[in-house]
């Protein structure tokens, strides 16, 4: 047994919503990233924050290299996260 207590940055939380969540995703077929329920996410999203478009991505990666992509970021010199480098070497 692991003699160091876990600690959670946030803990998990699965309640009767997000059940009945997950089924509803199940009893669809859409479990893939793509569907009603990530069209309604986007849409409640962009009304809730006050936008007219938004994107869905399913990594964090992803979010980057549309971020690089909007701003026109050609070089980042400071990244020091590997996965930031790696998305921002996409730009060199």
């Amino acid at each position: 047994m692991n003699k160091y207590k876990r600690i959670f940055l946030s803990l998990p939380h699965m309640g009767s919503e997000e059940l009945n969540f997950v089924k509803e995703a199940f009893e669809s077929n859409y479990i893939a990233p793509v569907g009603p329920m990530v069209d309604a996410f986007e849409r409640e999203f962009a009304e809730k924050v006050g936008i007219a478009y938004t994107a869905t991505v399913s990594k964090g990666k992803a979010g980057m290299h549309l971020g690089f992509e909007k701003v026109k970021i050609a070089y980042f010199t400071t990244a020091k996260h590997n996965t930031l480098k790696e998305a921002a070497a996409d730009y060199e």
